[in-house]
């Protein structure tokens, strides 16, 4: 059958989550990504793409992304500490050629856990527009699939 990943990458497509722009499919749009932000799949395929950018088309895309960042410790005899998430789901749409995706800046690993707990994303565009998205684990999308099945 179908993993949970793929469901909830089905799901996402299935559903407008969140629809931040609405254009016709036609010349790609570079999306940067902030360091601290992996890209798992796209549109329901595998990336193994380690750039900083993205080339997407034009219109709505579904993006699992994962959250990671490595914290410091407070003096220099700690060890530095991996914040990880789960893999979160973000459903957008496209229509500029330059689209920003941002985390925000984290200072420690508490910060890092507590924006965790309801992480998001802020996407800026060329044209000045900026809006911020809450990112949704596999869960969130399945729950969201079956209640518009209602």
């Amino acid at each position: 059958m179908f993993s949970k990943t793929t469901l909830a990458t089905i799901a996402a497509s299935a559903l407008s989550l969140s629809t931040l722009f609405v254009a016709p499919l036609t010349q790609a749009a570079q999306v940067s990504l902030p360091d601290d932000l992996q890209v798992l799949s796209i549109d329901g395929h595998s990336d193994n793409n380690t750039s900083d950018t993205l080339q997407l088309n034009k219109g709505s895309h579904v993006l699992v992304v994962r959250y990671r960042d490595l914290f410091s410790g407070i003096t220099a005899d700690d060890s530095a500490t991996w914040v990880k998430s789960q893999p979160l789901y973000l459903q957008f749409s496209v229509d500029t050629q330059n689209v920003a995706l941002t985390t925000p800046t984290l200072d420690d690993v508490a910060d890092a856990q507590t924006y965790l707990k309801h992480p998001y994303l802020d996407i800026t565009t060329n044209k000045a527009d900026s809006r911020r998205f809450s990112l949704q684990p596999a869960a969130n999308v399945i729950a969201d699939l079956l209640a518009a099945q209602r």
